[in-house]
């Protein structure tokens, strides 16, 4: 996918809880189909092929075209799942539990033989599956498969940093232990939440990781030059390479 699509504010009044996590699941899905047709493209190929992502590309039918959700979605959907068992546990468990959780949809999800899936993911779940856990079957890629399915994060635990931090890096290494893959989900959680209504300014307090300046200023730097990207509009459109720099071709 080469596109998150986080539904952002239309008045200066934050949305509901359950309207923000709705929106999050549909806005995802939607720039997962919008963005699906990019995949694999550089820039310039993309500029040639599409010169507008206002419609669906994927398969010309129709007056504005088919379009169809990728793993992104699906992957989007199961965090959803295990956010919902584990999400609100002990601070101390939590990423434990989570992994767990999360691991066990993953491998399951293999199971269905999925159309699309990352190479980096591919040999993450054949890991669990031969028996490694969880905190061990990450491999080192910096692909952005986590930072797709991360908005939800933010949007469900942004209003407590120590546990977005937290689920972030369970979600993230359990596929990808690159540390820019890491830094790109942050980003992108962080994202869903200003979108969603949280002043970035406050957050910056609590998503500070003094032991480690680099992940701060990388995470500061990634989310704010997203939010430049069509920002006031019903939706906040990101996509997230392997650098902070905003995009909407397909780098991973």
């Amino acid at each position: 996918m080469t596109l998150v699509i986080i539904a952002a504010r239309k008045t200066a009044v934050p949305y509901s809880m359950q309207d923000a996590i709705t929106g999050c699941l549909l806005g995802t899905a939607v720039g997962d189909a919008l963005g699906l047709a990019c995949e694999g493209l550089s820039r310039r190929r993309q500029a040639k092929m599409f010169r507008t992502l206002d419609s669906y590309k994927l398969l010309p039918i129709g007056k504005s075209g088919k379009g169809m959700t990728s793993d992104d979605t699906e992957h989007t959907c199961m965090l959803a799942q295990s956010l919902i068992v584990t999400g609100h546990g002990e601070l101390t468990t939590l990423e434990q539990k989570f992994s767990a959780n999360f691991a066990w949809r993953l491998r399951l999800w293999l199971l269905g033989l999925p159309a699309g899936i990352g190479f980096a993911t591919l040999r993450a779940i054949l890991k669990l599956w031969l028996g490694f856990p969880a905190r061990h079957s990450g491999v080192f890629s910096a692909g952005n498969g986590p930072a797709m399915r991360a908005a939800l994060i933010g949007v469900c635990h942004g209003n407590e940093p120590a546990r977005m931090r937290a689920l972030v890096r369970a979600a993230t290494r359990i596929t990808h232990t690159d540390p820019k893959a890491e830094f790109g989900a942050f980003a992108v959680a962080t994202a869903a939440l200003v979108g969603w209504g949280e002043p970035f300014d406050k957050l910056r307090t609590g998503l500070r990781t003094p032991t480690n300046r680099l992940t701060t200023e990388y995470t500061e730097k990634s989310a704010r030059s997203s939010f430049r990207v069509f920002r006031g509009r019903y939706h906040l459109v990101l996509g997230f390479p392997s650098s902070p720099q905003p995009t909407t071709s397909a780098d991973a």
